[in-house]
């Protein structure tokens, strides 16, 4: 799935009417893609000649600010989309991985019915 597909769906589901799946969707939208699209975002814009002070002002931060907080930023890995971040066991956490597992099941499973290639088991 593409990472446009899977934020869209993430949304959805904070969006949705399961609390459960509303916040762990919203956790992982918070914990690994906004910083990520906040990163690609801003590489994009160095990228296209924008200064620091012009995206500073565009993400309502000081140049000083995000040219600290971006200026280091690797080029290689900053558009890689991220992946679930490894945390410890605890009921919260097992309760988080069993949203987040029925979330990749519906998402695979409208990726199947989506390409066609769903199979009755």
């Amino acid at each position: 799935m593409s990472v446009e597909r899977e934020v869209r769906w993430l949304i959805d589901g904070v969006l949705g009417d399961d609390i459960a799946m509303s916040l762990a969707c919203l956790r992982i939208l918070q914990d690994d893609y906004l910083p990520w699209l906040e990163r690609s975002a801003v590489l994009r814009a160095r990228r296209s000649g924008r200064d620091w002070a012009r995206i500073g002002r565009l993400l309502g931060r000081s140049r000083q600010a995000v040219r600290k907080r971006f200026g280091g930023v690797a080029p290689v890995g900053a558009l890689l989309p991220p992946s679930l971040p490894a945390t410890e066991q605890s009921e919260v956490e097992a309760e988080r991985r069993a949203v987040v597992a029925q979330f990749r099941r519906e998402r695979d499973a409208d990726d199947a019915a989506t390409t066609g290639s769903l199979t009755a088991w």
